[in-house]
């Protein structure tokens, strides 16, 4: 009955989900979704319940499809094509992914940091498309929005690390990933690997050692660790 009183009304969608989601009924809930993202207002509650899907069976195509019928209405709605742009990602759709971050660019301003992260998205799939020169454009261009944002750095590191140039360069950018998130994983590995290239071997024990700190049971870095042991003898 809520939901026929005020279709936009949350909790009600919500709990029709989950008995959908119980019963399987990929039509009924693709039908759900579709209407209640036209009589939606507020656009964030089933962005966000649609997104999570992925978790239930259905392709992110499957549900792209139901967020194309509504482009038309809502196709300056950031958080629509954000949406779009996401699931075509997570399908490694790449190119589609691209030309949706870059519609989403287009859209924003104000926030610098939506800006970076979709900046960083592009620069993501160019790497994945195996196009360095436009992933580190993008990338840059995250970095001018939000110097700050961590991923940037880390990616143009490693993107200059597969290409074998640059190594200096490619240090200087892992350092400065690992200035702004001193514990993440990831970004240890990263500066490892290109000191490795470098053949500083002794630091680069020392920057897998402190990665082991943190993450003790990661088989990558103690793979890494036993390959530089080779390296030396």
């Amino acid at each position: 009955k809520s939901i026929k009183i005020n279709p936009g009304f949350s909790k009600a969608r919500l709990l029709s989900l989950e008995i959908l989601l119980s019963q399987k009924n990929k039509p009924e809930i693709t039908k759900m979704f579709t209407e209640w993202l036209s009589a939606s207002n507020v656009l964030d509650e089933p962005i966000k319940s649609l997104l999570a899907l992925t978790n239930y069976g259905f392709y992110p195509s499957e549900l792209a499809v139901i967020l194309e019928r509504l482009e038309t209405k809502h196709h300056k709605d950031p958080r629509i094509v954000s949406a779009m742009a996401d699931l075509f990602f997570i399908e490694k759709k790449y190119l589609k992914a691209v030309e949706k971050y870059k519609i989403l660019i287009s859209l924003l301003t104000a926030n610098k940091k939506m800006l970076a992260r979709a900046f960083y998205q592009v620069g993501y799939c160019y790497n994945e498309l195996k196009n360095s020169e436009q992933a580190v454009l993008a990338l840059q261009q995250a970095i001018s929005a939000d110097s700050k944002f961590a991923e940037s750095f880390n990616l143009i590191s490693y993107i200059y690390l597969k290409n074998g140039n640059a190594l200096d360069q490619a240090l200087e950018f892992a350092e400065k990933a690992l200035k702004l998130e001193r514990n993440t994983v990831a970004f240890f590995d990263t500066k490892a690997m290109i000191l490795i290239k470098m053949k500083k071997f002794d630091l680069a024990k020392k920057t897998l050692v402190r990665a082991l700190d943190i993450d003790p049971k990661n088989s990558e870095l103690k793979k890494r660790m036993a390959e530089i042991g080779l390296m030396q003898h």
